[in-house]
């Protein structure tokens, strides 16, 4: 009975620390998720999501980090606000079907992590595209492509359209140099 009102305890006292910071941003929330890890997957950063929110700012992050020791080689953790509010391991991604573990060249290299989802942000809605797009949210992907190829920002962009938070676009950006090499905006979806 002590032991299930002791992890009551820690779990709202990790909620109540979750809400009560700013958000982080991508970089800074990496940081955090890995003082849970051990050694062996310190650095080892596979894939970072957060999904829309109520506005441009995420306010939870989703790492995947590549761990010998977890069940199929993953490792789970979820960093709301300035804390740590889940960890799991093996299969954790929702959005995909995987058929086999997490393997080690899916490792992003902490060395072409330059442009944290701030940056990204703040160079995509510099683009011409974006001048007259007020954005309402946005929902942020990080990861590495096969082969050689440096990491990549997803962005998923949505704007209110008559009170109505809508997906208008998406922008694709190097994790290591901020070069957006694919920006599209439904211009029609901005006018309805």
């Amino acid at each position: 009975m002590m032991k299930k009102s002791l992890l009551a305890l820690s779990s709202i006292a990790l909620l109540l620390m979750a809400s009560s910071g700013l958000a982080a941003t991508a970089f800074e929330a990496r940081q955090i998720a890995e003082k849970m890890l051990s050694d062996q997957a310190r650095g080892k950063l596979i894939k970072a999501v957060a999904q829309k929110g109520e506005s441009v700012t995420p306010d939870s992050w989703r790492f995947i980090f590549f761990d010998p020791f977890a069940s199929q080689n993953g490792r789970l953790i979820v960093v709301t606000g300035k804390a740590v509010t889940e960890i799991r391991d093996g299969y954790v991604e929702l959005d995909e079907v995987r058929l086999a573990a997490y393997k080690e060249d899916e490792i992003i290299p902490t060395s072409e992590l330059k442009i944290d989802s701030d940056k990204a942000l703040a160079i995509v809605q510099k683009a011409a595209l974006m001048q007259t797009v007020k954005l309402s949210a946005v929902q942020y992907e990080l990861k590495k492509s096969k082969g050689n190829v440096a990491p990549v920002w997803t962005l998923t962009l949505f704007a209110d359209v008559k009170g109505v938070s809508k997906e208008i676009g998406t922008a694709k950006l190097s994790a290591e140099t901020g070069q957006i090499f694919d920006l599209k905006i439904d211009n029609q979806k901005l006018a309805k």
